[in-house]
């Protein structure tokens, strides 16, 4: 069977049972009332899910779970169901998908805006990071994460970072569940649509420490070198987060990663990545500036200005 007969009997199927929901949702004397506005859950998914659909369930006691995909499917399949199946749609969605990436960067991202603005009713679209099982794969990760940079209903949690962690969860190929990974799965899916783990959290840091290069002012430089230190962090994100510095409210060079190992101030911030610290050198013209930092914010919102210092230069 074809990849476009798979999906075409998929969707039949859904049609089927969104028909039959409807059919035995109407009202009557001794008919259940349909579920509540809001009580659904969509799971976009592929096979990984797959093993773990009845402890999700069992994670919502008290929602309406409907799982729509296939082992293999992509971000197009599922912009290809919603299409015929708009009404699948509800204010809270998870999306696992990501895994079957087809080694076209620009073609995934075309696919996840377009699946993103098939999604823009949601309240939350929670979109699971897949696993780091091949090099490749870093280039859907890291399109996704920056997504919620631009969609404020999206929130991106690292599901891949997970099973690095937890080799356990997952067989040999580092991809499908096994032993405890469908209940750990189910948990953080949980965790994080039901606010357990926080959303939208400020990103937090210091500029610590400014220090101009004396070597450069005995030199007569006219834009001496200034060492930048300090650390930044975003609650929910688990990778490095990235930091820029503004120089009078104008930007001086691009957004980089904290890059030093913390892990005395990692274990205070109880943050489960050490690399909180960044020490940065730049070039400051003569004079008196006051110099800032600003973190990224993972979850979609404006970059966050966290500290700023006088330098006289």
């Amino acid at each position: 069977m074809g990849w476009g007969d798979l999906l075409r009997t998929c969707a039949v199927a859904i049609a089927i049972l969104m028909l039959s929901t409807m059919l035995v949702s109407i009202p009557s004397a001794d008919a259940a009332p349909p579920p509540e506005t809001g009580n659904r859950i969509l799971v976009l998914h592929d096979s990984v899910v797959n093993s773990a659909r009845d402890p999700i369930i069992n994670a919502f006691p008290n929602r309406q779970v409907e799982f729509v995909g296939i082992g293999g499917l992509r971000v197009a399949g599922a912009i290809e169901l919603l299409e015929q199946h708009p009404e699948l749609v509800t204010s809270d969605v998870i999306v696992e998908l990501g895994t079957n990436y087809a080694n076209n960067s620009r073609v995934f991202r075309r696919d996840l805006d377009k699946l993103m603005k098939l999604l823009a009713d949601a309240n939350h679209v929670l979109w699971l990071q897949p696993s780091r099982f091949r090099p490749a794969i870093s280039a859907p990760r890291k399109i996704i994460r920056k997504a919620a940079h631009r969609y404020s209903n999206l929130q991106v949690v690292d599901w891949g970072a997970e099973t690095a962690r937890n080799r356990h969860y997952t067989r040999a190929d580092g991809i499908h569940l096994e032993g405890s990974g469908p209940q750990a799965l189910a948990d953080f899916m949980a965790d994080h649509l039901t606010g357990k783990v926080a959303w939208n959290r400020i990103p937090e840091g210091k500029l610590a420490r400014l220090k101009v290069n004396q070597a450069d002012i005995r030199a007569g430089e006219r834009a001496p070198r200034v060492q930048v230190k300090g650390w930044a962090y975003d609650p929910d994100l688990q990778s490095n987060s990235w930091v820029r510095f503004t120089i009078d409210g104008k930007s001086v060079r691009p957004s980089q990663p904290t890059h030093i190992s913390k892990p005395g101030l990692a274990d205070r911030l109880e943050h489960p990545n050490d690399r909180v610290g960044f020490d940065r050198v730049i070039r400051l013209k003569r004079g008196t500036h006051r110099l800032c930092i600003e973190v990224n914010n993972f979850d979609g919102m404006k970059p966050v200005q966290l500290s700023c210092r006088k330098v006289v230069v």
